[in-house]
């Protein structure tokens, strides 16, 4: 006996536990694998080299938005050219 029940009430409960985390493993373990692999082709396109366009057009869409200033604009704009 276990805590007053009998034999088949402890297997009920554990029954239920396992189903439970099995669902739980279930829901978790996609999630970790699709995570773990966007992060892996996100680091990919981080080392690949940009073209100078892209790098152009990039920081013409900071500045358009506001995100950068004039002076920061030309400064950047002219060590991106430096590199050609």
């Amino acid at each position: 006996m276990f805590y007053g029940m009998g034999g088949w009430h402890v297997l009920v409960i554990f029954g239920v536990l396992l189903v439970f985390a099995l669902v739980v493993a279930a829901i978790v373990v996609p999630i970790v694998l699709v995570t773990r692999r966007q992060g892996a082709v996100d680091d990919r396109a981080a080392a690949l080299p940009r073209s100078v366009e892209a790098r152009l057009r990039e920081l013409d869409d900071l500045r358009n938005r506001g995100v950068v200033s004039p002076g920061e604009y030309e400064a950047q704009r002219a060590a991106i050219i430096r590199e050609l």
